[in-house]
This record gives structure tokens, C-alpha cells and sequence, in this order.
């Protein structure tokens, strides 16, 4: 052991560290050849006249390779796992640049798969992609709040982009079967019998006909078409009413509730704390638990879940975090003036990364306009789309929106006299949604007490 602990002395060596290598030297968490490495890796933070105590991503990268990076960080656990944090995201540049050297991309090669059922925008008739282009220039506009000349619909982003992808199908159909640049009865009937061969169903089909009234309106349809759409539309949203919906069918077999989501959120920002923050595991348990988290107390649909981002639709003051948002499916205002305190501290852990408190309103400030929802602090763009539910598949089985619906029937069933607050809670422009949710608790209400007056009247027999 004098071998080494003469190596403790260096001034490099922080007084906390050095204290505590010795004890990890002594009680075996530590052999002499971390301590070598961990000496080596301070010298070198040291020289590039960076902070030992808090080493960076830089000092990381000029460390060396993915191999050394990793055995300086399982060394530094035993001695300061907050100080190995930098180190993540160039892990993860190291691993992404390994994989690609090992699945190389030929040159020339399609960037993915054929096209099968649409048409590129750049393939589109000229008065197509004009008609698309005003109607972006709308929905960007009433994001911006700017006023316009332009009396045209306005449509949220996440409606324009379906839109666009019926209008690539109207395309590839308009090719196929040579029927010209006008939206007309023979090329709807053609795309909803491709939509019927693919097996899309009643209420899809029902949202898709109403972009196409969008877009033909837009495009300056004959006026017949554009009621024949309209009809259609109306004709497959009657057929959807009259079955159980998947998301009603998903309800109904639930087995948890908001309870355990958020008990659960609870146990991935625990998870978190346990796991030496260089490591992807001690990230993704922080996502995990600031997502269920936030999605019981704000919830919000998938897609502005995924949109947050720290300082403008979040926002954390003293007194705690808020949220105010533009929801893009409603284009109404949806604001939290104070989430709860729990949820608030595992929106902190997410934003420390693994830090001590101390950091937390330089970290507040150096993260202002990034995702909430990102991979590392160089990204400013939120991780995957549809991330969100995809969280909620892992640990509960069911997507995110779900969420919603439990909220909603909670207020129905246990509150009805309140039941206004869940139209608030979950953004609803107008009370329908609730009032859907209240039926269908009276329903079943209504069905449980005629059983038991059935049971009533053959125990009397």
C-alpha cells in the first residue's frame, strides 16, 4: 500500500478525494491500479488547468479511449461518483462512433425504405404544395400569435401533419391511377379502398376525412366534393360510435391506477440516486420518474409532454416549478401555477443530473431553452418522438394518454359535483369530453344497480 498512497500527496489531488481513496484503499473497494489511474486522470485534469473535483466533458474526451474512460469512472465511484458525471455523454459519443464504424452506411445507398402508399412533397402537383404551404404559414403564424391577412383554417401542427401525410397518399394515388391534380370523387374513393385493403379502421378513417375536407377546401374543390368528404367523414364517425373504442377497451382492462403510477415514478427517482451518474441507467431512471411524474400531475397529451422545455414552458422559481403551454391540438393555454413539491424534485434531479443541489440554478440557467426531455445537455432537441408512451408501455403496459382517461373517470366517480376540474386538469376546450366520461360512469353505475335489483327479485323466489 505505500506504493501508492505516497501518490495521495499530489497536489492535484483534492483533500476530500485523497481522504477518501485511503479509506477505499484500506477497507478493498479500491486496488493500487485505480489508484494509479485515478492519479494519472487528476494530473491530467489538473494540466489542462480544469477542476479535479468537477471534471468536464472536455477533460473526458482527452482522456482517451471509451475503455479508459470507463475504468477511470468505476475507480471514481469509490471516491466521488458526482465528479464522473461529465462523462456520460461522452460515452455515448464514443459507443455511437464505434457502432457506426461497425455498421457502415455504402455510399450512395437509400436513406430508408421505399415509398409504398405516398408521394414525396417534391412530387405533388405545384397547386398541392402551395395549398400545404399556406396552411403551414398559418399554423406558424397562430403559434407566433401574428396577425395575418390570411382568413384561411388554421390547423394545430400535429393535425398539419397528418394532413401532409394524406395528402403524400392522395398523391401516390393520383399517379397510380393518372387522375390529375383536382381532388375529386373517383380519387377519394380510390384512396379510402386502399384505406379499407390496409384494414384502418371506422374513426381513423372518420380524422383522415376531415383533412381531406381541410385540404380540398384549401385547393378550391368543387363544392360537391367537398360535402361528399363531409358526409363520409360523418357516415364513418356514426360507425365508430356504435363500437367500443381501442382506448375504451384498453380502459376497461386496467389493473392500476393513478396511485401506482405515480408510486412508481417514485421508485425510478430512488433508482436514480442508487446509480453512479456516468452511467445511461442512472439517466434514464431520472427521465423515467420525471415523465410518470409529470404526466400524473400535468396531464398533458403525448406530444406536448414531449415539447417541454426548461425556462419558457417550464419554469422554476423559488416557490417551485410551473407550466404554462400552447397545446398544439386545441391552441388553448394550459397552465399549472405550482405542480406539486415531489413532482418538482424529481423535475430538480432531472435537471442536476446526478450534481449536488448547490448546482441547481446554474444548471437552471445553463439549460435554459433546451428540452426537458433530452439525452444530454448538447442536445436541445427532446429525445425520440413518441418517447413519452413508450416510457409508459415499459413500466405500466399502456400508453401515456391513458392517463387522461384516469383522471377523468376519477373525477366522474368519486367527485361528479367537481368533475368541472377535470376539464381543467386535462386542457378540454369545451365540457364534451368530460360529459363522455360522466355517461359512461352513470352507465356503468346504472348497470351495477339493475343486477343487483335483478339478484334482489330471484332471491326472492
Amino acid at each position: 500500500m505505500e506504493d501508492v498512497t505516497k501518490l495521495l500527496d499530489g497536489a492535484h489531488w483534492p483533500d476530500g478525494f485523497a481522504l477518501t481513496a485511503f479509506a477505499a484503499l484500506s477497507d478493498g473497494r479500491l486496488d493500487p491500479p485505480a489508484v494509479r489511474r485515478l492519479d494519472e486522470f487528476l494530473r491530467h485534469v489538473a494540466a489542462r488547468g480544469g477542476d479535479p473535483t468537477a471534471p468536464t466533458a472536455a477533460d473526458w474526451r482527452t482522456w482517451g479511449s471509451r475503455a479508459r474512460i470507463e475504468k477511470t469512472c468505476r475507480a471514481l465511484e469509490a471516491v466521488a461518483p458526482a465528479a464522473t458525471h461529465a462523462a456520460r455523454s461522452v460515452l455515448r459519443e464514443r459507443r455511437s462512433a464505434e457502432w457506426r464504424q461497425r455498421h457502415p452506411v455504402p455510399s450512395g445507398s437509400a436513406a430508408g425504405p421505399a415509398r409504398r402508399v405516398s408521394l414525396s412533397e417534391a412530387a405533388w402537383p405545384r397547386a398541392w404544395r402551395r395549398a400545404v404551404h399556406r396552411l403551414r404559414r398559418r399554423a406558424g403564424a397562430r403559434q407566433l400569435n401574428l396577425v395575418t391577412g390570411d382568413e384561411g383554417e388554421v390547423v394545430s401542427p400535429k393535425v398539419l401533419r397528418s394532413l401532409t401525410n394524406t395528402v403524400a397518399e392522395f398523391a401516390r394515388v393520383a399517379a397510380d391511377a393518372d387522375l390529375g391534380e383536382a381532388v375529386s370523387h373517383p380519387l377519394i374513393d380510390r384512396w379510402l379502398a386502399g384505406l379499407e385493403a390496409r384494414g384502418v379502421r371506422a374513426v381513423t378513417k372518420a380524422i383522415r376525412l376531415k383533412e381531406v375536407r381541410i385540404f380540398a377546401a384549401e385547393i378550391g374543390a368543387d363544392a360537391a366534393v367537398v360535402d361528399y368528404v363531409r358526409a363520409l367523414a360523418a357516415a364513418f364517425a356514426r360507425e365508430a360510435n356504435g363500437h367500443r373504442s381501442r382506448k375504451a377497451a384498453t380502459f376497461f382492462a386496467l389493473d392500476f391506477g393513478l396511485g401506482e403510477v405515480f408510486e412508481r415514478a417514485r421508485t425510478c427517482r430512488q433508482r436514480a440516486a442508487e446509480i453512479p451518474p456516468w452511467r445511461d441507467e442512472a439517466l434514464h431512471a431520472r427521465l423515467d420518474a420525471a415523465l410518470l411524474g409529470l404526466s400524473v400531475a400535468a396531464p398533458l397529451r403525448c406530444g406536448d409532454l414531449h415539447r417541454l422545455r426548461i425556462g419558457r414552458e417550464l419554469d422554476r422559481t423559488t416557490e417551485g416549478w410551473r407550466l404554462a403551454i400552447d397545446q398544439e391540438k386545441t391552441g388553448t393555454i394550459y397552465e399549472l401555477r405550482r405542480l406539486w413539491p415531489e413532482v418538482g424534485e424529481m423535475l430538480d434531479c432531472l435537471v442536476l443530473g446526478g450534481r449536488d443541489e448547490s448546482h441547481l440554478w446554474p444548471r437552471l440557467g445553463a439549460l435554459s431553452g433546451r428540452a426537458l426531455f433530452a439525452w444530454d445537455d448538447d442536445h436541445a432537441e427532446p429525445v425520440d418522438d413518441g418517447w413519452p408512451t413508450q416510457v409508459w408501455r415499459r413500466h405500466l403496459g399502456v400508453g401515456v394518454h391513458i392517463v387522461r382517461s384516469l383522471w377523468a373517470t376519477h373525477y366522474a366517480e368519486e367527485a361528479p359535483a367537481e368533475s368541472w376540474a377535470a376539464s381543467d386538469l386535462l386542457g378540454h376546450r369545451s365540457g364534451r369530453a368530460r360529459e363522455a366520461y360522466e355517461i359512461r360512469v352513470r352507465r356503468q353505475r346504472g348497470a351495477v344497480r339493475t343486477q343487483e335489483l335483478i339478484e334482489g327479485l330471484l332471491d326472492g323466489t
